[in-house]
């Protein structure tokens, strides 16, 4: 049996930027920090690359919600503000 990859295609920092609606900035600031695992490839500082179960796995460290959805039909509680008059 041959080689079999088993990993999505690389993506560059343009096209994660792309995927995720932000800018080049942002991604590379997700790289530096660690946050974004990737793939360096070549010397010094190579090209980055990113793979989408990668960017996959920063989606879900960064996702919020889900639980029950609010009743939105009962009334709000008026809240009393104190430096307010």
């Amino acid at each position: 049996m041959g080689f079999r990859w088993t990993m999505s295609p690389l993506m560059k920092v343009n096209e994660v930027a792309k995927h995720l609606g932000v800018s080049e900035s942002f991604v590379y600031a997700l790289l530096q920090s660690g946050r974004l695992k990737h793939h360096v490839l070549g010397k010094r500082q190579g090209g980055k690359r990113v793979s989408m179960e990668q960017l996959e796995e920063y989606l879900r460290s960064v996702e919020k919600g889900g639980g029950p959805q609010p009743n939105l039909s009962a009334p709000v509680k008026p809240v009393k503000l104190k430096h307010l008059s």
